[in-house]
């Protein structure tokens, strides 16, 4: 009787020991995905005020220019202030909203009211001297993406300037391939910016204009393939090594955070 209780108590303890070793596994390993996507979110947020921050100054300074030079000379061209601030597009707007002058004859009239991307100015300069628009498809025709500045002139409605997803890269280029030279995610982590072609656009470790096959990403995920950002954990091999990655797309770029996954579950594993 006492063998038969024994074994049968053993077995209850290996059991049990399984069931609780299962649990924690499980348990360790979601709190390491969840402190992982923050450090990845923490990284890729960092990146992302460093390139709107960029753009928007950029931007914003030629509208102020572009401003001053249409009130010294309201019968001046708007092609030839495009052409100088190398810009793409420029228009007047009235108080109501109508743009009334423009570097594209077919927004002349144009009801800035009519679409969601264009009614923000209106709304947000109605309280605002100035604003910057992120990088994203015009409401006039949503196929094509700009990046749009606005300021208000001094005798009602406002002026706004715009890029073109060309013009927007040219300049912000020069910017964003110093972004993550120094940057670390976690010990030995790291942070790579991709353009629309998902060629590396950042000089780092000498990816500088190569594929993102370079660390590892072969396959483009789903998500990454249509334009979104993902903050699943993906997987990607580099030099042999394992590695984890997130990406978010921020003015037009893929800005992936990545990982060796040895460390990203380094307290999994020591638990």
């Amino acid at each position: 009787i006492a063998n038969t209780f024994q074994r049968r108590l053993l077995g209850c303890i290996v059991i049990a020991y399984l069931i609780t070793s299962s649990f924690t596994l499980i348990l360790q390993n979601g709190m390491a995905k969840i402190e992982t996507q923050e450090i990845f979110t923490t990284a890729i947020n960092d990146v992302e005020t460093d390139i709107n921050g960029k753009s928007n100054d950029h931007l914003l300074d030629i509208a102020k220019d572009v401003k001053e030079e249409y009130e010294n000379d309201p019968s001046a061209s708007l092609m030839d202030l495009v052409n100088q601030y190398g810009i793409v597009e420029i228009n007047v707007v009235d108080s109501d909203g109508i743009i009334m002058k423009s570097t594209e004859s077919d927004s002349i009239n144009y009801d800035m009211k009519s679409k969601e991307q264009s009614k923000e100015f209106v709304d947000v300069l109605k309280e605002k001297d100035s604003f910057v628009q992120k990088y994203s498809p015009r409401g006039k025709d949503s196929s094509e993406w700009r990046k749009y500045a606005a300021i208000n002139l001094s005798d009602g409605g406002f002026i706004q300037v715009g890029y073109s997803a060309e013009h927007f890269h040219e300049i912000l280029d020069e910017y964003v391939v110093d972004f993550t030279k120094n940057r670390h995610v976690g010990t030995s982590g790291f942070v790579a910016i991709c353009d629309e072609t998902y060629t590396i656009v950042t000089d780092r470790d000498g990816y500088l204009g190569a594929p993102l096959s370079t660390i590892g990403i072969n396959e483009l995920p789903d998500e990454m393939r249509e334009g979104k950002t993902s903050t699943e954990l993906n997987d990607a091999y580099i030099n042999g090594a394992k590695y984890t990655y997130v990406f978010k797309f921020v003015e037009g770029y893929c800005i992936i955070a990545s990982m060796p996954e040895a460390e990203a579950m380094f307290m999994r594993d020591a638990s």
